[in-house]
């Protein structure tokens, strides 16, 4: 990302954020274009499995976080 963002750390962010968001979608999408006719790909069912593997864990991240920082004396661990 250094070289596309050309050290602008916002930049970097936005774009690494912007291209976790959407490759849920295009993964599959490029998959079905480019290897659709060498092997069967089940787009719907290969959307939730990456959704369940990057989406999941970065919103279980952002919970644990939020309730980290803003109700530190509830938890045990801080």
């Amino acid at each position: 990302m250094y070289y596309i963002a050309r050290a602008n750390l916002v930049f970097s962010v936005v774009v690494t954020a912007m291209t976790t968001l959407a490759a849920p979608f295009l993964t599959p999408f490029l998959m079905k274009i480019l290897a659709g006719r060498l092997t069967p790909i089940r787009f719907f069912d290969m959307i939730m499995e990456i959704i369940k593997i990057v989406i999941v864990t970065i919103g279980a991240a952002l919970i644990h976080d939020f309730h980290l920082f803003h109700y530190p004396y509830h938890c045990r661990w801080a």
